[in-house]
């Protein structure tokens, strides 16, 4: 196949896996010739110069490569498995005959991906048969303002300290060992998940979130993202903390396997007709400003520490119990969309144009989508609550996307809302396909 040569000077690497869908980092700890090792699993004819290594950088899965890839996963010990899993992970999701890249890591813009996305989908149209329309890849130009990040695809720890560095928390700025402003003993003892465990995250840690503040924010405002949740994490089977669980509300219970078991307390003349529809209320509770505070702090755990000093002001509200106007929060479901692992994307702001917010941040759960300004980000001058402001955002951000069916949602009340599930079946015609019994005929 045709393709640019990429360079990469050892012993130390990072490679970027990018396909039409996906794309993550590979960082890992090889000797030379374990790199050169690895990128000839990709490319056999990888030459070195010097000390660099050359490879032809576009890619294709084809039965050839993925039994060399499948002989290299296999030759690893048990030390060997961070690359196993990522491996698996990038592969499993491709389909044969699909191509992607095999590239030098490095911190690319948004139109650069946009570039590799393009490249992507005009050779996949011919390799696998898929659609292509160049019209996908113009995105707003908001997007193009920022840079992109994705994370959710691979296991991946934040907030590394170095061993001669004291541990300080990214959240309440408490010293390992000290007290915090807020009265508590700062300690690193636990692990602290930076997306809620609950929700199914098992792939990104947080290793500079003290104790105490994982233990408020698991106490105060995940609960909130937590239960908003809880409908979809049920009805797909998304394996949460212990595993699956069921949704129980006041008069059903949903299982992903078992599907509902609903208790009717009405009448059977209510459900004599061709369509029955029922609202299945939950017991649990949530509150938007809640969630909106714990999607904020999802996006604050990945941010570089040098950083944090730009937010100063986005902790304290995190921290705070009182309510106030916030931008409001573009909402979609749509199964293009659908991810079995939570998935978190970041948009930095790159340049000086202060009509853009300077951070934005996208959660995928499901087939769900949100989409949020960081609010109170010292590099803004907007805080993108008038009409005018937030209309021109959204209308430049969401560009292509703008056809979709997109909620805009106030995300700012403090009170706390229950939730309805509204259970609807079409065709039903009892004594034909459909059945009612008695709780004694059942027993």
């Amino acid at each position: 196949m045709n393709g640019e040569t990429n360079k990469s000077v050892y012993p130390t690497f990072g490679l970027d896996f990018i396909s039409h869908k996906r794309n993550f980092v590979l960082t890992c700890n090889l000797p030379a010739k374990g790199f050169v090792d690895l990128i000839r699993v990709f490319d056999s004819d990888a030459f070195i110069v010097g000390n660099e290594v050359n490879w032809i950088t576009l890619r294709q899965k084809e039965p050839e490569l993925t039994e060399r890839i499948q002989s290299y996963i296999e030759s690893f010990n048990e030390q060997g498995s961070p690359i196993k899993k990522l491996l698996y992970d990038f592969f499993n999701n491709l389909v044969d005959g699909e191509c992607f890249f095999v590239l030098n890591h490095a911190q690319r813009s948004t139109s650069e991906l946009l570039d590799l996305w393009c490249k992507l989908g005009q050779i996949n149209a011919k390799t696998i048969n898929t659609s292509f329309d160049n019209n996908y890849y113009h995105w707003g130009t908001t997007v193009l303002n920022h840079n992109i990040d994705f994370y959710g695809t691979e296991r991946k720890s934040f907030g590394q300290f170095k061993k001669s560095e004291i541990k300080i928390c990214r959240f309440c700025s408490g010293k390992d060992g000290e007290y915090n402003s807020k009265g508590n003993l700062v300690t690193f003892g636990k692990k602290a998940h930076l997306i809620s465990e609950a929700l199914g995250n098992k792939r990104l840690i947080s290793l500079d979130e003290c104790d105490s503040c994982n233990e408020y924010f698991s106490r105060t405002i995940e609960p909130s993202i937590v239960n908003y949740f809880a409908p979809y994490r049920s009805l797909y089977g998304i394996p949460g903390k212990g595993g699956k669980k069921k949704l129980v509300g006041d008069d059903f219970e949903l299982d992903a396997e078992d599907g509902f078991n609903i208790q009717f307390s009405g009448s059977i003349d209510d459900l004599s007709k061709e369509n029955i529809r029922i609202p299945l209320r939950l017991k649990q509770t949530f509150v938007y400003a809640d969630l909106y505070r714990c999607l904020v702090k999802f996006l604050l755990a990945v941010m570089p520490k040098e950083e944090m000093v730009n937010y100063s002001e986005t902790i304290d509200w995190i921290f705070n119990t009182e309510g106030g106007d916030l931008p409001k929060v573009a909402c979609l479901q749509k199964s293009n969309f659908y991810t079995e692992h939570p998935y978190l994307v970041k948009y930095k702001r790159h340049t000086k144009d202060l009509k853009f917010p300077d951070l934005i941040g996208e959660f995928r759960y499901a087939d769900i989508l949100m989409i949020f300004i960081v609010p109170f980000s010292k590099l803004d001058e907007k805080q993108f609550l008038l009409e005018e402001e937030i209309t021109f955002f959204w209308n430049t951000f969401i560009g292509l996307r703008k056809d979709y069916l997109w909620n805009f949602v106030d995300f700012s009340s403090m009170t706390p809302l229950g939730m309805e599930i509204d259970f609807k079946i079409n065709g039903i015609e009892l004594g034909k396909n459909a059945f009612l019994f008695k709780e004694s005929e059942q027993k």
